[in-house]
């Protein structure tokens, strides 16, 4: 009997920098979190902690704190795997007339998604796919795509709208449906780590800066706060607080996470359970596709 395996969802960003966010495990770790994770949500008096509500609130932010830290735990311990996709619309590939941004998300998700069935190194498990809503994905066009993709090196190539793709085929979705993020603590886990990847990329200079002025204060025992010296606003302080604390504990469970390197969050091995994966243009040709 095989055993089941889920996916979780979401995405972040609508400016320049975007990202695609999965978190796929065995079921029962997955009910297990959940678990933990409505336990972290009651104990906060909370129905619900997204990333934008990292907004100055102390007790949301102390929420995302005890989420990144149950979600970083479970990565370190395999249950789970978090895997990020971030891409730049202003790079050679999406830098376009004519971008069609939801056929892109598709692509970036059917990239994303093929990476991670082969993360798993197993060709029989059963999948369920349950991304957050989002009504202009065509989620069965997608699956539909995975389950007729190629994960070997043999074979003969096939040719679909996504390129080509060999013929060792993606396990069938046994079931799918699209979560409501307010309602499901795992899609909440996903949309946290998503939204800090598109983030990074975004301010993570000025994070870096102020950590370091924050530890200049704190040995020099000053006064006068970070935020008052970067001219901060109270939602980038409150993210740069809960960003700490997951550079943090990617430091401590040696997760091969850094900040520090690139200046945005990045995993410099793919395969490790939490990664933060940057997508270049793979050829000359690898272009976003174009309205029609």
């Amino acid at each position: 009997m095989n055993m089941r395996y889920q996916i979780y969802s979401d995405e972040s960003g609508h400016e320049r920098f975007r990202s695609v966010g999965i978190l796929s495990a065995e079921k029962t770790n997955i009910d297990k979190l959940r678990d933990e994770l409505d336990i972290i949500l009651k104990n906060h008096g909370r129905r619900c902690i997204e990333f934008k509500k990292i907004a100055g609130d102390k007790e949301k932010e102390d929420s995302a704190k005890n989420f990144v830290s149950k979600g970083v735990e479970y990565c370190a311990a395999n249950k789970i795997r978090i895997d990020v996709l971030s891409w730049d619309t202003q790079d050679r590939r999406h830098s376009i007339k004519g971008r069609d941004d939801n056929k892109n998300l598709q692509m970036m998700y059917y990239k994303i998604l093929k990476c991670i069935q082969q993360r798993w190194k197993h060709d029989t498990l059963d999948w369920d796919f349950y991304p957050n809503e989002h009504s202009a994905i065509d989620w069965r066009e997608i699956m539909e795509y995975l389950e007729n993709t190629n994960l070997s090196k043999k074979n003969k190539i096939e040719h679909t709208l996504f390129g080509m793709i060999k013929n060792y085929h993606f396990p069938h979705f046994h079931a799918h449906s699209e979560a409501k993020s307010h309602e499901e603590p795992i899609t909440q886990l996903i949309d946290i780590f998503t939204g800090f990847a598109r983030y990074s990329f975004e301010k993570g200079k000025t994070f870096l800066d102020w950590r370091e002025t924050e530890r200049f204060q704190r040995q020099l025992k000053l006064f006068e706060t970070s935020k008052e010296k970067l001219e901060l606003s109270r939602g980038d302080l409150s993210k740069f607080k809960v960003l700490k604390t997951l550079d943090e504990l990617c430091k401590k469970y040696r997760m091969g996470v850094s900040i520090n390197e690139r200046e945005h969050l990045y995993t410099f091995s793919p395969e490790r359970p939490l990664n933060f994966w940057f997508y270049n243009p793979q050829h000359e040709f690898d272009k976003a596709p174009i309205r029609k």
